[in-house]
């Protein structure tokens, strides 16, 4: 259950978002309109259709979409600058993501992209993350007990990203979280061994962690 600390008020969130139609609909009409009535503009022909998709897999886009939208309902969005990724249920060498150059209140279940371990999109037409993807598939990689990685730009996380402290054990919630924290001295994502060093700072059992100057990432089995 200490596992799963991190993703609780998002997984909250996500569950109430779930229930809202505007997060399920999809592009059930080929006319090219967008089913919501609220933006012609943002319904792309090019979204997966839900018949053509495994049911777990579909479970699992559904809950994707939701958290994104709970990270924008929360405010803890930076554009279109950070991500939130939930492993493949059939195929464990790849993860779904969101496509990079959306906002998170325009992702929905059948517009997340499929990625594997070495960047490939298996599924989707829109493109990936070059940044993002480093960071979500070496966790994924390394940490079989691992499925939901979130990371955050939030204005809190960024600064306690910067205090030379850490995390205080001020609070009831810090000292929830204080054994789970691991911290990192971020570096470009793209810089050598960079991923390597993030996952080796993650270690085999903490569940956040805090990237120093930069932001957040937690991450569990589930995201509930």
């Amino acid at each position: 259950m200490a596992r799963n600390r991190s993703l609780d008020a998002s997984s909250s969130a996500a569950s109430a978002a779930l229930s809202s139609d505007r997060v399920r609909l999809e592009p059930a009409d080929r006319s090219g309109r967008d089913p919501s009535g609220s933006n012609p503009s943002r319904f792309d022909p090019s979204r997966i259709d839900p018949i053509h998709i495994d049911p777990l897999e579909w479970e699992v886009r559904c809950e994707l979409a939701a958290c994104y939208r709970a990270f924008a309902l929360l405010g803890w969005t930076d554009l279109i600058y950070t991500h939130i990724s939930a492993r493949h249920p059939t195929r464990r060498d790849c993860y779904l993501i969101n496509p990079y150059g959306l906002f998170f209140d325009e992702i929905t279940a059948s517009n997340l992209i499929a990625v594997d371990f070495d960047g490939r999109r298996v599924s989707g037409e829109h493109p990936v993350n070059k940044e993002g993807h480093p960071i979500h598939s070496s966790v994924l990689r390394a940490r079989s007990d691992v499925n939901w990685v979130l990371h955050s730009h939030t204005r809190a996380g960024m600064v306690v990203s910067c205090m030379k402290c850490g995390l205080l054990p001020l609070t009831q919630q810090a000292m929830f979280l204080r054994d789970w924290v691991a911290y990192h001295a971020w570096d470009l994502q793209t810089a050598s061994g960079e991923c390597e060093r993030l996952v080796a700072d993650l270690g085999r059992d903490k569940i956040a962690m805090i990237l120093h100057n930069h932001g957040l990432l937690s991450c569990g089995a589930s995201a509930g």
